[in-house]
């Protein structure tokens, strides 16, 4: 056989992948078959799924909404930890099913929600407001646009994780949280201080340390609630209804 030279083979070439990337790979395809069986669990056990993020009220929100259910069925109130890390957890861990779930749901940083948002069935999102409380998540030389975008961006996931039966309630008060109207494929629903308002709080009264007062309208009705800012109350609690 003729003798073939080193010089005369070639070799296909190829960068080997790194273990610390094959590694991030693994754990990507784990935590999403995570997801996948927290999902799954959740639409089999539980009847009614309602988050609630915000930059203000969003606690406040939960305990009311909580308080209206909390004689309609069985309840499980969902509030801290409320990050991504641990958004998932309670239902993954679930074993008997519940009527209602009521969820707070932090937007701390950009991708904070999605986890949420790609694997529960969510039917109820209440979104309160749009702020600047996490300024160090949403730089804007990090993420491209202003703070306040940033924020609004993230939150809206939410809005949009809502189902076409869903529904979803935003506050008329803020421009950003209403533009989310936008990105949802449920029904809409807003509440505030607004004359575009479907749920409009009108005839404000606080008398410290009376309970703030005001009518609900076009309900007509009023609600009491705790003295504290009246534009922060009358907005958590329009949120419930």
């Amino acid at each position: 056989m003729p003798e073939t030279s080193a010089e005369t083979i070639e070799y296909e070439s190829r960068p080997a992948r790194p273990a610390d990337t094959l590694h991030e790979h693994i754990l990507s395809a784990l935590a999403r078959g995570r997801e996948i069986y927290t999902g799954w669990r959740q639409r089999r056990l539980v009847g009614t799924q309602i988050c609630v993020t915000g930059s203000c009220g969003k606690s406040t929100a939960v305990r009311l909404i909580s308080h209206m259910l909390a004689g309609e069925g069985t309840l499980d109130v969902l509030t801290h930890p409320n990050n991504d890390k641990h958004l998932l957890r309670p239902h993954r861990r679930r074993r008997q099913p519940v009527d209602f779930v009521v969820q707070e749901v932090s937007g701390y940083a950009p991708g904070a929600i999605a986890p949420l948002a790609r694997s529960l069935r969510v039917d109820i999102a209440v979104i309160t407001s749009v702020g600047t409380d996490h300024e160090t998540s949403y730089r804007p030389s990090r993420i491209g646009m202003t703070m306040l975008e940033g924020v609004a961006r993230e939150k809206g996931r939410l809005a949009a994780a809502v189902h076409v039966g869903g529904t979803v309630c935003l506050s008329a008060d803020d421009p950003h949280v209403a533009g989310m109207a936008g990105r949802c494929r449920g029904r809409v629903v807003t509440f505030g201080t607004a004359e575009s308002a479907d749920f409009r709080a009108i005839n404000i009264e606080l008398d410290w340390p009376q309970r703030i007062q005001f009518d609900l309208v076009p309900k007509a009705a009023s609600i009491r609630w705790w003295p504290i800012l009246p534009r922060v109350s009358c907005c958590q609690a329009l949120s419930a209804p």
